[in-house]
């Protein structure tokens, strides 16, 4: 059978104060979301905090890491999902 997955991407940019410690939040956020989420392994060694993030049910994969727009301090967030298969007709 012929099938197309159909995904979401979601990129959200959040500033954060000054006041926080963006590295202690990332490496709480595995922690903080409960069971069934796992922490994916850094397979490219960036200079900046970061968590790669699975929703064990669903396949949700969320990326968390420290930013830097412009002097602000920020989180940046980016979430893959896979929303489902469409059946294509048979010809």
């Amino acid at each position: 059978m012929n099938k197309d997955g159909a995904f979401f991407t979601g990129y959200w940019e959040v500033d954060v104060s000054e006041q926080v410690d963006i590295r202690d939040f990332i490496a709480g956020v595995r922690d903080s979301l409960g069971d069934g989420w796992r922490t994916e392994p850094q397979l490219i060694e960036v200079s900046f905090p970061q968590a790669n993030l699975i929703q064990e049910a669903t396949g949700v994969s969320v990326t968390i890491e420290e930013s830097d727009r412009d002097g602000r301090k920020g989180i940046d967030l980016l979430a893959i999902s896979r929303c489902g298969i469409e059946e294509q007709p048979t010809p």
